[in-house]
């Protein structure tokens, strides 16, 4: 494991929570469609999501995929980033993330 590489929490409108966190908190946004956000505040990563759509969770950035969970589905998000989900004793999730090399 290398480090933390984002934070999520639910929102209930993506697109007034992306102009909120732009107007008070000076965010960047580095993706945006109606289901989730990604934001970029002072070097740390802020994704917004919808509650049906991901929980709220810290993500750590793996360096390779045999750093995952063997006992858990590997599932794969829209930018081509490979995740599994664990929670802790109280139910919190914690994503574990692997951003493949791009081939060009």
């Amino acid at each position: 494991m290398n480090r933390l590489d984002h934070v999520a929490i639910q929102v209930s409108n993506i697109s007034k929570s992306v102009e909120w966190y732009k107007n008070n908190l000076n965010a960047r946004v580095t993706y945006c469609d109606e289901t989730w956000a990604m934001l970029e505040i002072a070097d740390i990563k802020l994704a917004l999501t919808l509650p049906e759509q991901h929980p709220a969770h810290w993500a750590i950035k793996i360096t390779d995929p045999k750093y995952f969970p063997t006992d858990k589905k590997i599932g794969r998000h829209r930018d081509g980033s490979q995740f599994v989900y664990i929670q802790d004793p109280d139910g919190n999730y914690v994503e574990y993330v692997y951003y493949p090399e791009k081939t060009n």
